[in-house]
């Protein structure tokens, strides 16, 4: 069951919506494109819609992880996924106040809600916090892994004793 849940269940990926594309930050899109043409270069993938600053980038072969992200009204523009995410409101007194949870996959090309990491075993993004996410899946994997490995050693020893 868990492995087959995190094959199949979303990690939290910001999908290209209206709402999550729109509207553009005049840093991405300096001469007012308009929504159907970027709405049409969308369904591709992030690097055809090539703002100023990442198609420069692009041309010459530099990688984007130098570009800052564009914060504006309490949410972030990704300029590599060319999506809208929530930023986190700044308040309590924990460390992690005021930090955000959605990040950037750098192997995906995506950005994840709750990310954790992206694992090399299976392929995917790891997130999710409570139910969301499949983190959930995850940890039942690392669950049965250890209730396998005490199993083992309790056989050894009893086998032993015997």
């Amino acid at each position: 069951m868990g492995s087959t849940g995190l094959m199949w269940s979303d990690p939290g990926i910001v999908r290209r919506t209206n709402d999550a594309c729109f509207p553009l930050p005049p840093e991405v899109c300096p001469r007012g494109c308009t929504e159907s043409y970027v709405l049409r270069l969308a369904d591709w993938c992030a690097s055809l819609f090539a703002p100023a600053q990442v198609e420069e980038k692009l041309r010459k072969g530099e990688p984007l992880d130098s570009l800052r992200n564009i914060v504006s009204g309490g949410r972030a523009y990704c300029v590599r996924c060319c999506v809208w995410r929530m930023e986190p409101e700044v308040s309590g007194t924990s460390r992690f106040a005021g930090v955000s949870s959605t990040h950037h996959c750098t192997t995906c090309q995506r950005c994840v809600v709750d990310f954790d990491h992206h694992c090399g075993v299976f392929g995917r993004c790891i997130a999710g916090s409570g139910l969301r996410g499949n983190m959930k899946y995850f940890k039942c994997i690392l669950t049965t892994a250890v209730a396998g490995i005490l199993t083992t050693v309790l056989a050894f020893v009893m086998q032993a004793a015997a």
